[in-house]
């Protein structure tokens, strides 16, 4: 069984590398239209996305604040040498769409957007981060999805335990009531005997009475 889990979460996982997809556009935000990177986070919570974006962030020296008055969150000065030997600032949000999540980040130069077509090696580090975060967050909700299943499993392995026990209840009780079958049967048997002796000790008794009313008779005659 533990085995099937396996498979399970690598077929699942597998899945979730061939189903990354980070697409690029302009996006309206806090300081304008500006070029954003969107990713699609599927069965998972905004919030939880959210908290786990946050601490991904941490790795780049940077704290993550919400920005006032906007849906936007703001990590500030982000040292990301991959992408540029200044500091970036890091805009992004995330939109709950059903069960499914986008995060949409913004990356900012210092007055310019990472762009693929005018800032390649800095997209190539922006690409790298998203699908670093987006693998690690899936595999987190694969695992959370695996850690479910499994409660489930155990959860009918002791109804199932349960009801070997009531089975074995139920055979008790047969053999229980067998036992008293076979009593009832002889004390049946018993009783007829009885029945027998006691018809016959009625017929004996029947006489008795019979002669003492004889004699009761003979002796009021006499009167």
């Amino acid at each position: 069984m533990k085995n099937l889990f396996l498979l399970v979460i690598c077929v699942l996982l597998s899945n979730v590398v061939s189903a990354q997809q980070i697409v690029e556009n302009q996006v309206p935000m806090s300081q304008g239209n500006k070029n954003a990177f969107m990713v699609d986070i599927p069965n998972v919570e905004a919030k939880d996305v959210e908290k786990s974006w946050t601490k991904f962030l941490k790795k780049y020296d940077v704290k993550t604040k919400k920005a006032k008055k906007s849906d936007e969150f703001l990590s500030d000065n982000a040292k990301i040498e991959a992408m540029s030997s200044n500091t970036v600032d890091i805009y992004s949000k995330v939109i709950q769409k059903g069960t499914d999540c986008q995060l949409v980040v913004w990356y900012d130069l210092g007055g310019a957007y990472v762009k693929s077509n005018t800032h390649p090696d800095a997209y190539a580090a922006a690409k790298e981060m998203l699908d670093e975060f987006t693998l690690a967050t899936r595999i987190s909700v694969v695992k959370e999805k695996l850690k479910e299943e499994e409660s489930k499993l155990k959860k009918l392995n002791k109804e199932k335990e349960g009801l070997v026990k009531d089975k074995e209840g139920y055979e008790d009780d047969i053999e229980k009531y067998k036992r008293k079958i076979q009593e009832a049967k002889e004390k049946i048997k018993q009783n007829l005997t009885d029945q027998e002796k006691k018809t016959v000790e009625i017929k004996t008794q029947g006489v008795e009475v019979e002669k003492v009313t004889k004699k009761l008779k003979r002796l009021e005659q006499k009167k």
